[in-house]
């Protein structure tokens, strides 16, 4: 018996998306858990109307950081091995045209977005985390070309000591008494950090000249990426931007720690997964049928795994939250919350592989016109519900995923291979 699970467990081993898919648990779970001590710390130490504040700060400079990627990195992932010199070195420089504008416009955008929610306090932290994409063209290429080459370990490493560190200085911070900082400048300091890894596990480095040639490739691929990317970070921070605004700063602050406590670590999983697939089927370039049969297998691997955690973790929420975080949350009616938005990972599952798949298939663009209107959906969803309370929102979440991700997965193969049922499969 032994021998034979050594053995099956050796030939799964074996296979690229088993070991991608390994090392983005590793990376994902290492690096939430840290998280989750942060939250706790957090959730103890500051009010609902500062972790308000924290959520509309961090919000915001996620929604612009995605501007950051430009696609670039999408491109060079499913590109071919001869274009791949040119291609990272004009990836190199418009990454620094790209960030030194987004620092700029995250710093010009803080006073009208202070002003929007009519509070001062917000101005200085977004301006000061706007630094941060200064640091990022440093290592853009060189974390690009790691996953191209299926070299996730190096990512997973790289993920879980910024992890560490970010989570190290959050706690140091807070107990110092640095409140709205604390969650603030670490984020900040990470990013060099990132930067330099990413140089140590590659060797790439760009050529002396500034070139941009074939520009127009990276920007015809990238713009449905950036476009995807930039709809994702709306999603995922709509909810707090529309509370903020609707409901105020400290029922922010009670959905922000319902997020973070339940769906933060589901996110995980979902960034884990997509990591791993989308290298994955990018090695069948071109072959459509054999990327749709992978793709289904891949997606079955992935939902059989990440689905029993996640059930797991909103069944258990009314046990954990009182004695982990402390029983404020739960008279503030945070428990609920996190059960509901725990369960919408599920069928968030579906719906990035989906958009992972249609990537592979070089097909962005139908990706970023099905993303246009989900997006235009939830964020009906939830600036209806958020005028009743926050247990409609969360609710409103998990019925827009369900029915999007329904429609996504049967469209998407359908697409690709018509007359290909992915719902008769046993997923």
């Amino acid at each position: 018996m032994v021998t034979f699970i050594r053995n099956n467990l050796a030939k799964l081993l074996k296979e690229r998306l088993n070991q991608n898919l390994l090392w983005m648990i590793y990376a994902q779970f290492g690096s939430r858990l840290l998280r989750v001590i942060c939250t706790i710390m957090v959730a103890r130490m500051l009010a609902p109307d500062v972790y308000g504040l924290v959520a509309l700060v961090l919000s915001i400079n996620e929604m612009i950081h995605v501007l950051s990627h430009g696609g670039i990195s999408g491109k060079i992932i499913q590109a071919k091995e001869k274009e791949l010199p040119v291609l990272c070195n004009t990836g190199y420089w418009l990454n620094w045209l790209l960030c030194l504008g987004l620092t700029i416009l995250q710093a010009s955008l803080s006073w009208p977005i202070a002003w929007f929610y009519d509070n001062s306090n917000l101005i200085l932290p977004i301006i000061v985390l706007s630094i941060s994409y200064l640091f990022l063209p440093l290592g853009t290429i060189q974390a690009a070309l790691l996953i191209r080459e299926n070299r996730l370990n190096a990512i997973a490493h790289v993920e879980v000591l910024q992890s560490v560190i970010d989570a190290l200085l959050t706690l140091i911070l807070l107990i110092a008494g640095y409140g709205l900082w604390a969650l603030v400048i670490p984020k900040l300091l990470v990013v060099p950090i990132w930067s330099w890894q990413m140089r140590y596990y590659h060797t790439w480095r760009p050529e002396n000249r500034f070139s941009l040639i074939q520009w127009r490739s990276i920007f015809h691929f990238g713009k449905h990426l950036i476009w995807i990317d930039l709809l994702t970070a709306l999603r995922n921070n709509i909810d707090y931007l529309i509370i903020g605004r609707l409901l105020g700063v400290e029922a922010l602050g009670i959905y922000y720690f319902a997020f973070n406590a339940g769906l933060g670590l589901s996110q995980g999983l979902l960034r884990a997964a997509c990591n791993a697939i989308y290298p994955h089927l990018c090695e069948l370039q071109g072959q459509l049928q054999a990327i749709a049969t992978r793709m289904l297998t891949s997606m079955r691997r992935i939902v059989l795994t990440f689905s029993p955690l996640i059930l797991l973790q909103a069944l258990l929420a009314p046990f954990y939250v009182p004695i982990i975080f402390g029983e404020k949350w739960q008279e503030l009616g945070a428990i609920p919350l996190i059960s509901i938005l725990c369960l919408s990972a599920i069928p968030r599952l579906f719906s990035e592989c989906c958009s992972q798949f249609l990537r592979a298939c070089n097909k962005p663009s139908t990706d970023a016109k099905a993303q246009t209107l989900f997006t235009s959906i939830y964020t009906l969803f939830i600036y209806c519900t958020a005028h009743f309370s926050l247990l409609h929102v969360a609710w409103g979440v998990l019925a827009s995923q369900i029915f999007f991700a329904s429609i996504f997965v049967y469209y998407s193969f359908q697409l690709i291979c018509p007359g290909l049922k992915p719902f008769d499969q046993k997923i």
